[in-house]
């Protein structure tokens, strides 16, 4: 897969900018207080127990890394003033990770060599920061303006906000197979 485009940053009620070392306190913050958010997200395979801002230093490298070679986008999701982040939401190619993973997804393969996922999680506490369907929203507007593929949604089903908010989204589930983790796939039916 070729260097994708840049997503465009988004300012207003819900901000996503690119999660770099300048946003690394408040990434770890948010991170700190949302044990539940991290551990269902990740399947239980990212630590919060020891997680320090030294720690997270490295990863946030890392992303920064896939950001500038445009492999994959991670993205803080923060308030109006930028003071405190909400969240994060990933997007990285799809058919790249299918290879990897064997998954088989349900979709016609011009989709899968196009497509992008995207992911996300929220900070735990829900009267600090917009509902899983408000973000839903807002990344899906968001991608759809960064380009003409499609984006398909992926959640654990320990992820009941986001499972929810994606399930009563008007879009799509996509059938998997031979997956690493019990994923749930999303997908916006296309207009012909």
């Amino acid at each position: 897969m070729g260097r994708w485009p840049e997503p465009s940053t988004v300012h207003g009620d819900v901000c996503l900018v690119p999660l770099t070392r300048e946003l690394a306190d408040l990434d770890t913050v948010a991170y700190l207080s949302s044990p539940r958010a991290i551990s269902s997200h990740s399947a239980g395979r990212w630590p919060v127990d020891g997680f320090t801002l030294e720690k997270n230093l490295p990863l946030i490298a890392h992303h920064e890394a896939e950001h500038r070679s445009g492999e994959a986008f991670a993205y803080a999701l923060l308030g109006p003033r930028a003071d405190r982040e909400w969240g994060c939401v990933y997007l990285r190619p799809l058919a790249p990770y299918l290879e990897r993973t064997h998954t088989r997804l349900a979709l016609p393969e011009a989709t899968v060599r196009s497509a992008a996922i995207a992911t996300f999680w929220l900070v735990d506490d829900a009267s600090q920061r917009p509902t899983a369907a408000e973000v839903v929203r807002v990344v899906e507007g968001w991608t759809e303006a960064w380009r003409p593929a499609p984006v398909v949604f992926r959640c654990l089903p320990e992820e009941g906000e986001s499972r929810s908010a994606l399930e009563g989204s008007s879009m799509e589930r996509v059938d998997a197979s031979d997956q690493p983790l019990p994923y749930l796939w999303f997908l916006r039916k296309q207009e012909v």
